[in-house]
């Protein structure tokens, strides 16, 4: 969640309103019918068997290894990408949602 509030600079950017894309670099110049088409495509490409991303989930909900692992991993262009996403995280409390029991 933090990602799309970033790369879209929350829902602000044209791309995300003309293209439902919320997501940067990764996704870019790639439209879709929906968010949730977005979102869906999104963690596909993290989760995919061949993601460089895959490795990533040996850290399970700890945001601050998966933000440093973005960034070691060459997701965004930013230098500082993890520091943001860190940043956002903590400051909305999106953590709070990986205590959610669905």
């Amino acid at each position: 969640m933090a990602q799309a509030i970033v790369e879209s600079q929350a829902g602000t950017l044209n791309v995300t309103n003309q293209l439902h894309n919320h997501f940067g670099k990764q996704m870019a110049d790639k439209s879709y019918s929906s968010a949730w088409e977005n979102w869906r495509a999104h963690s596909l490409l993290i989760a995919n068997e061949d993601s460089p991303y895959k490795s990533l989930f040996q850290y399970g909900n700890d945001y601050k290894k998966w933000a440093k692992g973005l960034k070691q991993l060459g997701y965004s262009y930013w230098e500082n990408y993890d520091e943001v996403l860190i940043k956002i995280i903590e400051e909305y409390e999106i953590y709070r949602l990986d205590k959610i029991n669905l």
